[in-house]
């Protein structure tokens, strides 16, 4: 997850989006209005740090269907629990998200974004096909996964960050218990 949270972040701190040539559907605008916003955030020298933090939660709550992603990450151990319990790993997983992407604001290195184009893979979502374009490397493909005008994946080089971190927490959970993870993020949210 730390590895694949480096690659996120690096999607998230664009310094530049270049503007496709053809009509922007819905979802490129999402995309491409996070990345400048996000761009707004870092280049924002009156910021501290914890005003960055708080903007970044922001933003992230803003472009991210994070409770979706906390459920899906979570999978069928969502359903049996009780409101308090879900309401309780809701807001340990969003805290841990940002605490992730926070610990990555000073790795920004005025990386640049080409949005090149969206598919409608179903009738709900829609897939945004970009690249990062580095200073030190080849570009780096991502994907975004859109719906109801909210991201709720982003795929670098094909990996899906879902699905990632779906696979790291049914590992903790093979012997521990949702509480255990809760628990657990709290604390790395608190580091």
């Amino acid at each position: 997850m730390k590895r694949l949270a480096l690659l996120f972040f690096a999607v998230l701190a664009i310094s530049a989006v270049n503007r496709p040539a053809v009509a922007d559907s819905g979802s490129q605008v999402i995309v491409q209005s996070m990345a400048e916003e996000v761009v707004g955030l870092l280049n924002d020298a009156n910021l501290q740090k914890p005003q960055r933090i708080e903007g970044l939660r922001s933003l992230l709550s803003k472009y991210m269907d994070l409770p979706f992603v906390g459920r899906f990450v979570l999978g069928q151990r969502w359903r049996p629990l009780s409101a308090g319990a879900k309401a309780e790993y809701t807001r340990a997983f969003e805290d841990y998200v940002v605490s992730v992407y926070a610990k990555r604001l000073d790795s920004y290195a005025g990386e640049t974004i080409n949005v090149s184009g969206s598919r409608q893979v179903n009738a709900r979502d829609t897939l945004v096909s970009s690249a990062i374009n580095r200073s030190n490397g080849p570009p780096v493909a991502v994907v975004w996964r859109v719906r109801d005008k909210k991201i709720i994946d982003v795929s670098v080089e094909g990996v899906s960050m879902a699905i990632s971190q779906r696979d790291e927490f049914n590992a903790f959970l093979q012997n521990k218990s949702v509480d255990d993870l809760i628990t657990r993020l709290k604390r790395e949210s608190a580091s």
